[in-house]
């Protein structure tokens, strides 16, 4: 494998930026799925039936006060997804670009190894994340834990595209010579 020293400093923020998309990903998932969500807070209504307040039934009215909070809450429920979902966004999309415009500037050229260990890195990375926070929220927060991890996943294949238009092709690296 021919990487040089600034490919092993390319590929070592890349990775640096994986972890911290990871963490934000699994972080953000747990916190709107695990211990402390907001789904335990939904009001139950099987129990709001026969409920007389002097002698009339107000039953209704209780289970339409239910309905309201638990629209409530999923309106709060889903204005934390986007607010998490943007916050990512941003965490993970400034150090991308600042690596890619950094890192891989006009006049740099990338070897095929390079392209390879990071593409590698890259697939590994969305598996091990998808893994570990399956396994970290216990098979409950499956839809954030999707939409995080595809959203960080989206975002750094923008530098993957670029290591890959960035390849140098040379007679001599072919293993046909």
């Amino acid at each position: 494998m021919r990487l040089d020293n600034a490919a092993k400093i390319r590929l070592l923020f890349f990775i640096l930026i994986l972890i911290w998309a990871m963490y934000l990903s699994i972080g953000f998932a747990y916190e709107i799925s695990g211990r402390n969500a907001i789904s335990p807070s939904f009001v139950d209504l099987d129990e709001a039936k026969d409920i007389y307040v002097d002698g009339s039934d107000v039953s209704w009215a209780i289970k339409l006060l239910g309905y309201g909070v638990n629209g409530m809450l999923a309106i709060l429920f889903f204005f934390m997804i986007t607010v998490f979902s943007v916050f990512e966004a941003v965490a993970v999309l400034v150090p991308v670009l600042i690596l890619r415009f950094v890192g891989l500037r006009k006049n740099c050229e990338v070897h095929e190894d390079e392209y390879r260990v990071t593409r590698y890195i890259y697939f590994a990375a969305i598996g091990l994340c998808t893994v570990l926070g399956l396994i970290i929220l216990k098979f409950v927060g499956i839809i954030p834990l999707i939409v995080y991890t595809s959203e960080w996943a989206l975002i750094l294949l923008i530098y993957v595209r670029n290591v890959k238009k960035r390849i140098f092709k040379c007679d001599k690296c072919s293993p046909n010579n």
